[in-house]
C-alpha cells in the first residue's frame, strides 16, 4: 500500500510537472509572441517614418513630395574644395575674413561687388556665405537695397529688374533662407506640369507608332487618354505662332488662367509659412520705397519677390530644386508662360499691352490685384513666422573666401578705384588690406 501510495505520489508529481511545463511554455510563448508582435510593429512604424521622412503625398495625382537635398541646391559646386589651400596660407583667409567682418560699413564688400559682381555671380554668392556665417548677410543685402532704391526711379519700371548686384545677392540670400518655402509653394504644380508633358509625349509616340498595347498601359495608369491630371492639364500655348492646328486658343487660355490662379492661390495661402528672414527684407523694401517713392511700394515688393524669387523658380525649376532634371520643352514653355502671367500681376501691368495674344489674360490681372495687395499686407504685418537656422559648411566658406581673395588680387586696380570712394589710403582698414594683398598670388584651382 505504501509503495502504491508512493507510486501515486510519483504520478502526481509528474502530472504537476507537465502542468508546470505547460504554464511555463504558455508564458514563454506569450512573451515571445508579444516580442515578435512588438518587432513587427517597430518595423511597420520604421517604414512609415521612412516614408514620412522621404516625403509626403500632397494630392491624389501622384505627387509624392520628395524634397531635394537642399544643401546641393543652395551651394552646388561649393560643397567640394575648389582651390588648393595649404595650411601655411590659411592665415591669409583668416585675416581677410576678419577684415570683412570688422568692416561694418561693408566698404570692402561693396567695392568687390561693384567692380566685379555684375559679371561674376560667384562674388555676390561668396559675400552672402561669408557674412551669413557672422549673421551679417541681412545687413549687407539691405545696404545694396538702399543704394538701388536711391539710384533707380521705380516709376520708370526698372525697380530690381536690372542685372545689378542687388538681385544677385537676394537670389543667394533667398536660397539660404527660403528654398524650402519655395519648394512647398510651387513644387506640386511644377512636378505635375512636367509629368503631364512627359505623359503627352509618351501618348503621342505610342499613337504614332500604332502601339495599342502601350496605349492600353497608359490608359490604365491615367484612367483614360484624355485625363492626365486634375491640378494641371496640358495645353497652355496661346501664342498663335507657336500653336499647332489641333490647339484651341480659348481652351488653352482658360487652362493657362486656371493654372496661374492655382499657383497664385498657393502663394497667397503660404503667407504664414514665409521665413521671418525673408519677411524682414520685404518690410525693409516696402518701408524704404515708401519713404522715397510713396505709392510705389507694392510694385517694388512685386518686382522683388516675384521677379527675383517665385518666377525664377517656375522658369528654372531644376536650379531651384523643384525638379531633378530640366523640364521638357513643352513643360518649360508652360512654366515660362505662367511666370510671365504672375510677373505681370506683380507689376500691375496688363500683359496685352506688350503682346496682343496675352490680352485674354488682362482680366486675370485685374481680378487678382486686390488679393495680391492683401497678400503683401498680410506678409508685412505677420508675426510668429518660422525662423530658418542654416550653418555654412566649412568647405563652402573656404571656397567663398578664396573666391573673394583671388578677385581682390587679380582685379586690384578696379577694386581700389571703388574702395577709394569710401576709404583714404591711410585708413587703417585699407592699410591692413593692402598689406594682406601685397605680393599675394591667387590660390590655384583644386586638381580634383
Amino acid at each position: 500500500g505504501g509503495g502504491g501510495g508512493g507510486g501515486g505520489g510519483g504520478g502526481t508529481g509528474d502530472g504537476g510537472g507537465d502542468r508546470t511545463g505547460t504554464v511555463v511554455g504558455a508564458v514563454v510563448g506569450g512573451v515571445g509572441g508579444a516580442i515578435a508582435a512588438c518587432c513587427c510593429m517597430c518595423i511597420i512604424l520604421a517604414l512609415l517614418l521612412l516614408l514620412l521622412l522621404k516625403g509626403r503625398r500632397h494630392d491624389s495625382n501622384g505627387f509624392l513630395g520628395v524634397p531635394p537635398d537642399y544643401d546641393e541646391v543652395i551651394y552646388t559646386t561649393y560643397l567640394a574644395p575648389l582651390y588648393r589651400v595649404k595650411n601655411k596660407k590659411q592665415h591669409v583667409l583668416d585675416e581677410l575674413e576678419a577684415l570683412l567682418v570688422e568692416d561694418r560699413d561693408f566698404i570692402i564688400a561693396n567695392a568687390i561687388a561693384t567692380a566685379k559682381g555684375m559679371t561674376n555671380d560667384d562674388i555676390p554668392k561668396s559675400l552672402v556665405y561669408v557674412y551669413h556665417d557672422h549673421s551679417m548677410d541681412t545687413d549687407l543685402l539691405k545696404l545694396f537695397i538702399r543704394e538701388e532704391i536711391a539710384r533707380i526711379d521705380p516709376r520708370g519700371g526698372t525697380m530690381f529688374r536690372s542685372n545689378s548686384v542687388t538681385p544677385r545677392l537676394f537670389k543667394h540670400f533667398a536660397l539660404l533662407f527660403a528654398i524650402e518655402f519655395l519648394w512647398e509653394s510651387l513644387a506640386p504644380f511644377v512636378w505635375e506640369i512636367q509629368n503631364n508633358a512627359l505623359l503627352n509625349e509618351e501618348i503621342e509616340m505610342s499613337h504614332n507608332d500604332g502601339n495599342d498595347e502601350e496605349m492600353g498601359s497608359i490608359k490604365k495608369r491615367t484612367g483614360s487618354q484624355a485625363r492626365i491630371g486634375s491640378q494641371v492639364r496640358t495645353g497652355m500655348e496661346i501664342d498663335p505662332s507657336k500653336m499647332d492646328e489641333a490647339s484651341d486658343s480659348k481652351v488653352n487660355t482658360l487652362q493657362l488662367w486656371l493654372t496661374a490662379q492655382k499657383i497664385f492661390t498657393s502663394i497667397v495661402r503660404s503667407a504664414d509659412s514665409m521665413p521671418a528672414e525673408l519677411r524682414d527684407v520685404l518690410c525693409y523694401v516696402h518701408d524704404h520705397v515708401a519713404d522715397i517713392h510713396p505709392g510705389e511700394e507694392y510694385k517694388a515688393l512685386g518686382a522683388f519677390l516675384f521677379l527675383r524669387f517665385f518666377c525664377p523658380g517656375l522658369s528654372a525649376p531644376r536650379y531651384y530644386g523643384l525638379l531633378e532634371e530640366d523640364p521638357v520643352p513643352t513643360a518649360l514653355r508652360q512654366l515660362i508662360l505662367l511666370a510671365k502671367v504672375l510677373q505681370n500681376l506683380a507689376n500691375d501691368t496688363l500683359p496685352g499691352q506688350k503682346e496682343a495674344y496675352m490680352a485674354r489674360l488682362n482680366d486675370f490681372i485685374i481680378n487678382n490685384q486686390d488679393d495680391l495687395r492683401n497678400y503683401f499686407r498680410k506678409v508685412l504685418h505677420a508675426d510668429h513666422l518660422p525662423s530658418i537656422q542654416r550653418d555654412i559648411p566649412s568647405v563652402v566658406k573656404e571656397n567663398a573666401l578664396v573666391c573673394l581673395y583671388n578677385t581682390l588680387v587679380t582685379d586690384r586696380d578696379a577694386i581700389d578705384k571703388e574702395l577709394f570712394k569710401g576709404l583714404a589710403r591711410d585708413d587703417p582698414l585699407y592699410e591692413r588690406l593692402d598689406k594682406l594683398l601685397k605680393k599675394g598670388a591667387p590660390f590655384p584651382a583644386s586638381q580634383g
